[in-house]
């Protein structure tokens, strides 16, 4: 009869809504986690594995309780195995961040486990029993006695279970402490990261008892401003490291470590690097929902940061995507005008044909309906966005004719503007006091377009875009930096060596300087160099595919000094950019020549690259390398009494010496001018350049007679073309 009509559709629909609750289960197992490794919610987990295993047993007992009803043995032994099972689980993964929970979950299904053994006993008794072919009064009273003295033993026992259970969880957790923490204790934290062998320090048996591990940062100095203990976090950051380089395969080890840059080292950058490399790795459903997570997280803030009206103050990653939406629709706005050029093309010709001028319609209209259904697009993401509401406002004005639409936008991205700008100066003012303006790990978390430089590059070091500030910073044009290798922008030995060091992390995947802010020095296109603070990130891809971003801060130079970087056979490399105020000299006559030629006598100057090249590391940082009024020749002037300091910088593969030079006292040749016989300027120190209203630059081959007054301005030309043998009495000649 079960297999008649209506039970058959009471069957079906109780099969279809019981798969339904079992997947919907499932599912709300899978979403039960919190991937902030530092959560102070109480039942946050580090992975839901747990949770849906527990949830696979847990419907396993419910199919066992309904379909092996009546077959009791065959009921009772799969309920005990099961619940044995989910106690196990939760003692070997501890899945919550609080301890005392793991403890408690333990104990709840160590008291259930011990319920379905007593379960299992009663069923076997009672199996026992009814095959003997006792009479039936008689296996009523013993069924009655039995189930008494098993409820007097549940009842008494129980507690006990659970506080077993609790027992096992907390011991689990201390012999591991006790086991992996002092051997990463005793090393160095400093240094441990990059100077020892982290693979060999434990042999850790999975990803998961990396995360439990590394639970030991969660030390709060001050829970209710969540501030942590410096070093807890660092040992955390070392035993995730020592997961990663003895599990670099596994994609939850990957995961583990990107949580941990995104919540407690505030990285965001390193963390979605992390994730881009996860996704090659096989990852599990369970692992995909906390990546999904973390997308939803970025594009959740990718909102929030473009709301401030322009793509100047958002994070590194959305600033590449937007840069390349506003490219796209800056793409499709070009090929709305072109159609719209080679329309008017056609007019231009004697012969023009119906059908010439029906295609020539077509082309526009379809080229306006992609670019409007693009700007629309960007515009839905980037509401706010002042750029795109300027870029579409002109598209609506001279693609489509419509200036009161366009006059909209205008209006509306003027006002945004004008918000953004008071907004910005009170941050700048609540700020100051705030921060430290010689920090620069801010670098890592917002891009200020403004005044950041930023540089996009391919695996190759093939340049894809440079920004207004980088440009300006280097002194290239937009056409001719981009689609070269930017090692251009490096001096030697860095530059010829850069490609090596990007193949080397190709192959290896370890990087050096990867979401590191770090000061190096750059190369202008004049040939000289420039310290700059800069921070290299990768914001998408792996392998050859990768594409990285670099933003440079130009660090503060000290105005008491100048600096010149020496190979170790005592070759100049590069200068620095005040080398030619100083001393006269270009950086072009400085590159490739002996340090030495500086000084009046050359011998000074040898005797102290000598002592550099045999100095230990300890006389370098004690500044022991240092000569005394040593004479530098100047080009145009006297030489100079100088302090001369020898340094050590550079890399562990490529050493340099930076001579840091420093007046012995005040100059004579601050404010200098040289002119030829002409009067045309050929050299002029930046301080006089400045009170004449230009620069070094702008004023060299000017006349100097257009910066005289009337009527020295027209004198002076014929004065300086024939001077007299006699010197006047009031000219600049005679002082």
């Amino acid at each position: 009869h079960c297999l008649e009509m209506p039970h058959v559709a009471q069957l079906t629909v109780a099969v279809i809504f019981a798969a339904l609750h079992i997947a919907i289960g499932g599912l709300f197992a899978l979403a039960d986690v919190s991937p902030n490794p530092v959560s102070q919610r109480f039942l946050a987990t580090a992975h839901s594995e747990v949770e849906v295993k527990a949830w696979g047993f847990k419907t396993l007992i419910v199919l066992c309780i309904n379909l092996l009803s009546g077959f009791w043995k065959l009921q009772a032994v799969p309920i005990m195995i099961f619940a044995f099972w989910m106690a196990y689980i939760y003692v070997r993964w501890q899945p919550y961040y609080f301890e005392w929970v793991n403890h408690i979950r333990t104990g709840l299904y160590t008291l259930t486990a011990y319920v379905s053994f007593i379960l299992v006993v009663n069923v076997w008794q009672e199996q026992d029993a009814y095959q003997s072919g006792i009479d039936h009064a008689d296996l009523l009273a013993i069924r009655e006695a039995r189930s008494s003295r098993l409820s007097v033993l549940a009842t008494a026992v129980m507690p006990a279970a659970m506080a077993v259970g609790m027992f096992v969880s907390w011991l689990r957790l201390y012999l591991m402490k006790r086991l992996i923490l002092p051997k990463f204790r005793a090393l160095d934290l400093i240094s441990a990261s990059s100077n020892q062998d982290l693979k060999n320090v434990h042999k850790f048996v999975d990803e998961y008892e990396v995360e439990i591990a590394s639970r030991c940062g969660r030390v709060w100095l001050d829970y209710e401003d969540r501030q942590l203990d410096p070093l807890a976090v660092r040992l955390a950051e070392v035993i995730i490291k020592a997961g990663l380089a003895r599990l670099p395969q596994r994609a939850h080890m990957v995961i583990i470590n990107a949580n941990f840059l995104a919540n407690v080292q505030n990285n965001k950058q390193g963390s979605n690097s992390q994730l881009q490399g996860a996704i090659k790795l096989e990852p599990n459903w369970c692992d995909k929902y906390v990546m999904f997570m973390r997308e939803q997280e970025h594009m959740a803030r990718l909102q929030k940061s473009t709301t401030s009206a322009s793509e100047s103050a958002i994070d590194l990653v959305g600033y590449v995507e937007f840069q390349r939406n506003y490219k796209q629709v800056l793409r499709v706005h070009k090929s709305a005008l072109y159609a719209q050029r080679n329309f008017w093309k056609v007019l231009l010709h004697s012969n023009v044909t119906f059908t010439a001028l029906v295609h020539a319609f077509k082309r526009i209209e379809s080229a306006k309906t992609r670019a409007d259904r693009t700007y629309q697009t960007v515009l839905e993401r980037y509401p706010t966005n002042v750029k795109v509401l300027r870029a579409y406002a002109r598209f609506l004005e001279d693609v489509k004719n419509d200036p009161w639409a366009a006059s909209k936008y205008y209006t509306e991205a003027d006002r945004l503007e004008e918000q953004e700008g008071g907004e910005q100066n009170e941050k700048s003012n609540n700020m100051l006091e705030l921060t430290d303006p010689t920090d620069t790990s801010s670098m890592l978390q917002r891009v200020d377009e403004k005044s950041n430089a930023v540089c996009v590059c391919n695996a190759s070091g093939t340049i894809h875009m440079a920004n207004k500030v980088l440009l300006k910073m280097f002194g290239y044009r937009k056409a001719v930096l981009e689609g070269k290798n930017v090692s251009m922008l490096m001096p030697q030995p860095f530059s010829s060596r850069h490609n090596t060091y990007m193949r080397n992390y190709q192959l290896t995947g370890k990087a050096k300087i990867l979401d590191h802010v770090r000061e190096v020095v750059a190369l202008h296109r004049d040939h000289y160099v420039f310290p700059v603070s800069i921070n290299v990130t990768k914001v998408s891809g792996t392998g050859t595919d990768a594409l990285f971003m670099g933003v440079l801060k130009p660090a503060v130079e000290d105005a008491n000094s100048v600096k010149a970087w020496i190979m170790p056979g005592g070759a100049m490399l590069c200068v620095g950019a005040r080398f030619t105020d100083w001393f006269g000299m270009s950086p072009a006559d400085c590159v490739g020549k002996p340090f030495s030629m500086l000084a009046d006598e050359p011998e000074a100057l040898n005797r102290l690259l000598d002592h550099a090249m045999t100095a230990p590391d300890e006389d370098f940082q004690a500044g022991r390398i240092s000569a005394e009024r040593v004479m530098i020749t100047h080009k145009y002037a006297d030489p100079q009494a100088m302090d001369i300091t020898i340094d050590m910088e550079g890399t562990s593969d490529s050493r340099l010496f930076v001579a840091i030079i420093r007046r012995h006292a005040s100059s004579s040749s601050e404010h200098l001018m040289v002119t030829d016989h002409k009067g045309r300027i050929m050299y002029i120190t930046s301080k006089l350049a400045a009170i004449l209203g230009g620069t070094a630059q702008s004023l060299q081959q000017q006349e100097i007679n257009k910066y005289m007054a009337q009527p020295f301005m027209q004198l002076h030309g014929k004065w300086i073309k024939d001077p007299s043998t006699k010197i006047p009495t009031y000219s600049c000649r005679a002082g």
